[in-house]
């Protein structure tokens, strides 16, 4: 069953970045035809030669600045994203970033659809909600003996579903400013695993988080660290009941940044290690990525036991443990630091590989028969 783009409207939301925004809107002219634009930017944005239907601008609520470099936009997000959400009128709705572009028309596929079955218990949306793989997290490793737990800490960057359900997703509160972006700020916790990240909760774990909490209380943290077993499962169990996990290969969006890419086009892949390796602040966190390959897994896990997986995502599963005990393997700097860190992925490298090769082997030997 395909989707009618007259049925959907795609708010694209932020700033008019150099020649991005514009290639942006195009594509949906081309791939999304009769689907109405909405840009919903801020009051001093220069519009001049973009191509959409309407026009929404907001007050810039700014940005606290973490480092010289990075700023928290969690409530330009938030202003801009809802304010282009009122004015949708048709049944679906597409909220992008203004600096993504389509390449294809693969959206139109109805992939929600694709995945009937759900537990009431846990169904909070009407109909499942698309959301992208890049930036969606289970998981954040700052190195192979510290592991992060991430609940409910799911991609801004683009979703796609019934309007209702999406305008329930963005109806989140701003953060509160400064106390937010500088919760951590000299504190130990603060320095020894957040990095430059001061913030209560990153942006993409703040929205979901609070829209959850909206239906299940028991979800609601204190901050990004707030968290046990029994959140993780919960956190598991509703991602798995209502969002669809995409990424290039389903829906033939990416990123068009720069360093982002690239990355965004080949994270569905087996041969994730040198790809990654490019991208060296990216590179921490690959075994955490909560990608369509995971997506499925709790799918058939939380949703629907008979659910046949492809046969080579256990492949894949398994080669996201070895590539993330080769990288730490070959860092240097924490080697040098921790002999026992060094020794347990030197350990972890011949245990994936030898598990991969026995699993290979064993499926070809079955394909032969």
């Amino acid at each position: 069953m395909m989707i009618n783009p007259a049925d959907i409207s795609v708010v694209v939301q932020g700033t008019n970045v150099k020649k991005q925004t514009n290639k942006c809107l195009r594509s949906i002219r081309k791939y999304l035809p009769g689907a109405t634009i909405i840009f919903s930017t801020y009051e001093n944005t220069n519009v001049a030669d973009l191509d959409y239907d309407v026009l929404v601008r907001s007050p810039d609520p700014g940005a606290e600045k973490m480092t010289p470099k990075w700023s928290n936009n969690t409530n330009r997000i938030l202003v801009t994203s809802n304010a282009g959400l009122a004015y949708v009128k048709t049944k679906y709705v597409i909220r992008m970033r203004s600096d993504m572009i389509f390449a294809n028309s693969k959206i139109l596929n109805d992939i929600a659809s694709q995945f009937p079955k759900r537990d009431k218990k846990y169904s909070v949306f009407k109909k499942r909600v698309l959301f992208y793989a890049l930036f969606s997290r289970y998981q954040e490793t700052v190195h192979t003996s510290l592991i992060l737990e991430r609940p409910f800490d799911i991609s801004d960057w683009f979703c796609f579903g019934l309007t209702t359900d999406v305008k329930d997703y963005f109806n989140c509160p701003l953060t509160d400013e400064p106390g937010f972006t500088y919760y951590f700020h000299g504190k130990n916790i603060f320095a020894n695993i957040v990095g430059c990240a001061s913030w209560q909760y990153p942006v993409e774990q703040w929205i979901c988080m609070n829209f959850f909490s909206k239906y299940f209380p028991a979800a609601k943290m204190q901050d990004s660290f707030d968290y046990d077993e029994n959140r993780i499962d919960l956190s598991r169990k509703l991602l798995a009941n209502n969002m669809v996990i995409v990424d290039y290969k389903n829906i033939g969006v990416y990123i068009q940044k720069k360093s982002y890419k690239h990355l965004s086009k080949i994270i569905h892949k087996k041969n994730l290690f040198g790809k990654y390796g490019k991208y060296g602040e990216l590179s921490s966190w690959i075994h955490g990525v909560y990608t369509h390959q995971v997506f499925l897994s709790d799918y058939q896990k939380y949703c629907d036991s008979t659910f046949q997986l492809a046969t080579d995502n256990k492949q894949i599963l398994i080669l996201e443990h070895f590539y993330k005990h080769v990288y730490f393997f070959v860092r240097p700097f924490m080697n040098l630091l921790n002999i026992r860190v060094w020794l347990g992925d030197f350990i972890s490298i011949f245990w994936y590989a030898g598990k991969y090769l026995i699993y290979s082997f064993t499926k070809t030997k079955n394909d032969a028969k």
